[in-house]
């Protein structure tokens, strides 16, 4: 059988404890929370944008189409604005190049307006 050595005190016992998530928590995380990239300047003038929910030529399934978007916005702003619309609405969404508008997959009308506001357009409903 061995002998047990003796205990070794070591000072600071009640120091050791670590906070592993420390700095993790000290950094700003209002950019991540932010609506869009920030490559996108929230315009100044109130823009008019039109919607309508699309089921015919789709399978019968829905889409939100949000066209006629303002002629000075980019591709990567509308990306942007798409990002942020698919995860918050938890859909899948396109852009049509040729058309230059948002294609969202379901009925995500009255979603679509709320965020649109927030960020200065008015959606308006087209089509019936």
């Amino acid at each position: 059988m061995s002998k047990k050595g003796k205990k070794v005190q070591v000072s600071g016992e009640n120091n050791l404890k670590v906070d592993l998530w420390g700095n993790l928590s000290q950094g700003d995380v209002s950019s991540e929370n932010s609506p869009l990239k920030s490559s996108f300047v929230k315009p100044s003038k109130r823009y008019r944008i039109k919607g309508r929910l699309l089921k015919s030529g789709k399978g019968l399934k829905p889409v939100t189409e949000i066209y006629e978007w303002p002629t000075h916005m980019s591709k990567s702003d509308l990306n942007a604005i798409l990002l942020k619309m698919k995860q918050s609405f938890g859909c899948g969404g396109t852009i049509k190049a040729s058309t230059k508008s948002i294609e969202l997959q379901g009925d995500k009308f009255n979603q679509s307006e709320s965020y649109l506001k927030e960020l200065g357009f008015i959606l308006i409903r087209s089509g019936g």
